[in-house]
């Protein structure tokens, strides 16, 4: 009979086959994105669906192959429904660290990318830890902050 951890957990015993893994966090992480993909997928078909959904689609198209010129230095945000990456947040500004001169396909280690890059962005993070990352810059307009020195 398995007796119960601190955490829940049945201790391990000889009961358990050689090739039985214990129950753990990864199992219980795999549930909750495998749930998480179906609503999205319910979401999305469900959206998608809607009277609206190609006028939509369409302004999204518009909006993202606006053009625009950014040079190394300038702050740059997202531009609204633009996001899809975790930084910088909505509203908040980005550092153009480089231009590139041809988008990237791939990244370093050869996987292809969703869509080209051709920009690298620079984000603060806490501790002042700069971190700068490859972007498509369809994604990106003019910060519309202030800088500020209070």
């Amino acid at each position: 009979m398995a007796r119960s951890r601190h955490d829940g957990h049945p201790e391990p015993t000889e009961e358990r086959g050689a090739g039985e893994k214990e129950p753990g966090r990864g199992d219980a992480e795999l549930a909750r994105v495998l749930e998480q993909y179906e609503i999205e997928n319910e979401d999305y078909d469900l959206y998608s669906k809607s009277d609206d959904y190609a006028q939509r689609l369409e302004a999204m198209h518009a909006a993202y192959a606006a053009p625009n010129e950014f040079n190394q230095g300038d702050f740059v945000q997202w531009k609204p429904h633009m996001r899809n990456r975790r930084f910088p947040f909505y509203g908040r500004p980005a550092i153009v660290v480089e231009v590139l001169d041809a988008p990237l396909a791939q990244a370093a280690d050869g996987e292809l990318l969703d869509e080209p890059a051709n920009i690298r962005l620079g984000v603060l993070h806490p501790g002042d830890e700069f971190n700068v990352y490859l972007f498509n810059s369809n994604r990106f307009t003019n910060w519309t902050g202030a800088k500020t020195t209070e």
